[in-house]
Parts: C-alpha cells; structure tokens; sequence
C-alpha cells in the first residue's frame, strides 16, 4: 500500500524531532481492525459487563441472609469469597433491606443491565420475523366512454 506522501518529492517532507518524517501518515488499513475482531470485543465488553450485574443482583439475592443492623461480615462470606468481595456482597445485601426509594441506583442499574443483555441475546437466536401485509384496494371506477371507429 501507498500513501500520498510517496508521490511527493523528498525535498516537500519535513523532518521530524527524531529524525523521521514529520508528515508521517498511518494508512487506514492499520487503524482499522477487521469486523470480526472488533465484534469480539465487544462481545467480551458485554460478557464482562453482564457478568459483573449478575454478581450485584446475586449479593442483592442475599439479603435475607444478614441482619442489616449487623455490622459483620458473615465469616462464611470471607472463606468463600475473601474479605474485598465479602465486604462488597455485604454492602449490597444491606443495601438491598432499604426501602426502594432509598436505595442505591447501582441496583436497578444492574437489573437492567442483566434484562437487556438477556433480551439482546434471546433476538439474536430468534429468526428474523417477516411480516406479511395484503393490501386490497378497490379497483378504479372509470367513466364510460364511447367508442368511435
């Protein structure tokens, strides 16, 4: 591949601070990954978002299992999970005995987050829908006319 920059005469190109050419020009090609490569990533993108909604909406399933006036991690938390994400199911479980108004948008957040990936994903394994319309229309009523020969 060329650039326009080859066309030109060396006298025309500039020097750079390090030597090399100031006008330096990146072809496109080099910028631009295939499609396939960046659907990956944006499937990678999606997955780990889906994946971090589905682990607040499990700490929010936990909240039954502590007492909200309770300032202790349950310590079965900790031997499963280790003390970070031990402490970040706790806030969340606790986060969850609130009253909606009160509670924090992160929830609803990640339940939406988890709907519309799901939903997402269901219409992708769905056939497209063709949609048949039959359309009747009266024929036109024309005047009579006479015919001369």
């Amino acid at each position: 591949m060329t650039s326009f920059l080859d066309d030109l005469p060396d006298d025309e190109l500039e020097d750079g601070p390090d030597g090399g050419d100031a006008n330096c020009v990146v072809h496109h090609a080099e910028l631009v990954r295939p499609l396939d490569q960046r659907l990956q990533d944006i499937r990678d993108v999606e997955e780990e978002l889906y994946q971090e909604a589905i682990e607040t909406l499990n700490s929010v399933a936990c909240w039954s299992k502590i007492n909200p006036e309770d300032g202790e991690v349950p310590p079965e938390w900790i031997a499963t999970l280790g003390r970070e994400a031990a402490e970040i199911r706790f806030r969340i479980a606790k986060a969850a005995w609130l009253p909606t108004a009160k509670a924090p948008v992160g929830i609803r957040v990640a339940e939406h987050v988890v709907m519309g990936i799901a939903k997402a994903r269901a219409l992708q394994k769905q056939p497209p829908a063709f949609a048949m319309v039959f359309v009747t229309m009266p024929s036109p009523q024309l005047e009579e006319m006479e015919v001369k020969e």
